[in-house]
């Protein structure tokens, strides 16, 4: 079981916060929200997240544009600066850990001219291996001649998901 610590996080996301302890790792640890609905939706991208990557893992055509995946990682406790406990703020059952990419990061769109084809090719392949949502991804490796990667990539937009299945719920 992992610890982490609030002073390594770095990046606070829609439904979760990056670590970066420096084990050359990211822990992306989802948040639990201010109510179950908020909750149901973290646990939901999760799901959305780490089947993405497993998916990736699997394809040979997709593997090297991924960071490397060391799978969920179970969270025993958050703490603040002071050693307190912060982990009731979290899903402590709901982290994954990857490589941590170096240099710059850009959107998926946001590449130079020169690369954009190769990233609409990438994602038409992530996209026929059911990764469906990795078009509002981050991209690195976009400078000329270097591996392209992607993290942030999801099976489906679990935010979306939640909206449309919130209307159904109201209009029921």
């Amino acid at each position: 079981m992992t610890v982490l610590r609030l002073q390594w996080r770095r990046v606070r996301g829609r439904n979760a916060d990056l670590f970066f302890p420096g084990d050359e790792r990211v822990y992306k640890l989802f948040r639990r929200g201010r109510d179950s609905f908020t909750a149901k939706i973290a646990r939901d991208a999760f799901k959305a997240e780490t089947q993405a990557y497993t998916i990736a893992i699997g394809a040979p055509s997709l593997t090297d544009h991924i960071p490397e995946y060391f799978g969920i990682q179970i969270i025993e406790r958050v703490l603040d600066v002071s050693n307190r406990s912060c982990g009731y703020r979290y899903l402590l059952d709901c982290c994954y850990a990857t490589e941590q990419l170096t240099g710059g990061e850009r959107a998926a769109f946001g590449v130079p001219d020169s690369r954009l084809a190769d990233v609409e090719e990438l994602l038409e392949e992530f996209e026929r291996l059911g990764v469906r949502y990795a078009a509002d991804s981050s991209v690195f490796g976009w400078e000329p001649k270097m591996t392209l990667r992607f993290i942030d990539i999801a099976t489906y937009d679990a935010n979306v998901r939640a909206l449309i299945s919130g209307r159904r719920l109201t209009r029921a």
